[in-house]
């Protein structure tokens, strides 16, 4: 490599390094924005006017006398083996595992046919191919599998994640014995901790929910800009006088230029690709962990493929090009997957209230819990401000910033009807279900929530806090009993928690049941309670291990087996 050659190859690594520091920054601080923008939008619908058709309503159903007390069945997961609650629900949680364990296999094997070619591409444009550095090459671009398996399945204990990826390094040292490509392994490596870095902004969770079509869309102009960058470094040849030889005040120019055209239309490029996003997501196309994914590998195409811009600049466009085979791999992964397994059914409802006030908290509980049971059936909930950056789907952001959010708010019976006839309750092409939170105006929650309530199989209540205070939550778990028998109902709670006042304000609910409530002809009744005693939050596992439990009582285990 001559003097120009290292020249231009340190101004495209300060290029590629100012784009790094860049990119999770502006992904960060854009994605801030935006989902603060949504949750103001959204907290202003909810309080708008109300509308001129009025909620169909029925005659409510006579009281019956009861009898009987509720018993709060209270279990942790410090107290509790796992065997203790998954007698009737075992079915349910190995759907879970199965699709967890298929989803990571797929993305697996075509990010190993990603690394594989990525490697071939490197070996012959640095021309050191042989099977030896074809291997070293593999394993040092195979680093987001590792990284996507930790993401999708992270094991439970901190230490085996930390031994998984000491593991992948030593192998990857390994590789350094090949002495010709040491220089290049150094470059991949580098370009691996760099899109680690941006990766991991972008899964932020926060962020998560918009940031991975804000990260791909920065990542995408960036590396545009970097190619342009090196292939206008090219015409720069000092040994010739010819026409075709640029000086540098034309390059200068013509790199200004370049940069004015990615501006303009770099919000061309996102809108377009937001809308398409959002138009596939509608028509069960994509799903949002594709998305996601799908940005992750991005990224790290993007980043990874400027280690070729050492030789040859040109060869930028194969990181683009095994991205779309790890695309098409991917696809046909699952295809295989959906095709072979139980594909195409229904899967329990799971219904998720809260309480508002607990905003982080809640969000935090959601975020692990509602990953897992995706796996085996579709969430409901209402939507409100604390889960809107972990709820909110591309077609609803879309509306957004069109300013047509508000279009999506329920305010009548006919709305009502129309967003419960139209809920997605089938498995997407990568088998997660779908979330689908309803848009409520104040006056007509309580109708979406009893509509909801009377159509899931199971209910989570997260009660970490309540007390009376809480007197949305109070009408919430009086109306369960009304329409959702009580072994399909399991609660959260935690130290501050007003157990006393809970278990009141169920038996209060207990003695005025309604003539229709499927609770009425029991005795005394037994609901689910599980008590945070972590620092970190509930369990998510054994948490899942619960309402795995409670959405298949004994009578309806076969049933959910022979799902399977």
């Amino acid at each position: 490599m001559n003097q120009a050659q290292s020249a231009e190859a340190s101004g495209i690594t300060a290029l590629m390094l100012l784009g790094v520091l860049l990119i999770p920054w502006l992904t960060l601080v854009i994605s801030e924005v935006l989902l603060a923008l949504y949750r103001r939008a959204v907290v202003r619908a909810m309080r708008g006017q109300q509308s001129p058709r009025p909620l169909s309503t029925e005659p409510s159903p006579l009281l019956a006398t009861s009898s009987g007390g509720v018993a709060l069945i209270v279990r942790s997961a410090e107290q509790d083996s796992a065997d203790a609650v998954t007698a009737s629900g075992g079915a349910l949680y190995s759907r879970f595992r199965h699709g967890i364990k298929t989803t990571v296999a797929v993305y697996a094997v075509a990010g190993l046919v990603y690394a594989g070619l990525m490697a071939i591409a490197m070996g012959v444009q640095s021309g050191t191919l042989s099977p030896a550095s074809w291997l070293a090459f593999t394993v040092a671009f195979a680093w987001p599998v590792v990284l996507t398996a930790l993401l999708i399945d992270p094991p439970r204990r901190r230490r085996w994640q930390a031994a998984i990826v000491f593991g992948y390094f030593v192998v990857f040292l390994l590789g350094t014995a090949v002495a010709p490509i040491r220089s290049f392994l150094l470059g991949i490596f580098i370009a691996n901790c760099a899109a680690t870095f941006v990766a991991l902004v972008v899964r932020a969770r926060r962020i998560h929910a918009v940031a991975p079509l804000v990260g791909a869309v920065l990542t995408i102009v960036g590396a545009a800009l970097l190619f342009i960058v090196a292939v206008a470094s090219s015409f720069d040849d000092s040994r010739g006088s010819g026409p075709s030889a640029l000086d540098n005040a034309g390059i200068a120019f013509l790199f200004l230029g370049v940069v004015a055209m990615l501006l303009a239309a770099g919000p061309l490029t996102g809108w377009f690709t937001l809308r398409l996003v959002a138009a596939w997501y509608g028509r069960k196309r994509t799903s949002d962990q594709a998305i996601a994914m799908s940005a992750l590998w991005l990224i790290f195409a993007g980043i990874q493929s400027t280690t070729f811009a050492f030789v040859d600049a040109t060869w930028i466009v194969a990181g683009l090009a095994t991205f779309l085979v790890f695309s098409a791999v991917n696809a046909s992964g699952f295809w295989l997957a959906r095709h072979r397994g139980a594909a195409g059914t229904h899967g329990p409802r799971l219904l998720v209230l809260r309480v508002f006030a607990l905003g982080r908290r809640s969000r935090r509980l959601f975020d692990r819990f509602a990953a897992r049971w995706r796996h085996i059936g579709s969430v409901q909930l209402i939507a409100g401000p604390d889960l809107a950056s972990s709820t909110v789907e591309p077609h609803e952001f879309l509306d957004f910033l069109r300013r047509r959010l508000g279009d999506r708010f329920l305010d009548s019976g006919d709305s009502i009807d129309r967003a419960l006839g139209q809920l997605d309750t089938h498995p997407d092409h990568d088998g997660r279900y779908r979330i689908t939170d309803f848009f409520c105006r104040d006056h007509a929650w309580r109708t979406v929530f009893g509509r909801l309530a009377e159509a899931s199989d199971v209910v989570l209540m997260d009660l970490r806090g309540f007390s009376p205070a809480n007197s949305g939550c109070t009408y919430e778990v009086g109306e369960l009993l009304n329409v959702v028998p009580s072994e399909r109902i399991a609660i959260v709670i935690d130290r501050l928690t007003d157990e006393a006042f809970l278990t009141r304000t169920l038996e209060e609910a207990r003695a005025r049941l309604l003539a229709s409530s499927p609770n009425i002809s029991s005795g005394q009744l037994q609901v689910r309670v599980f008590r945070e005693t972590s620092r970190r939050g509930p369990d998510p596992d054994w948490l899942l291990r619960l309402l795995c439990d409670a959405a298949t009582p004994p009578s309806h285990a076969r049933a959910a087996a022979a799902g399977l």
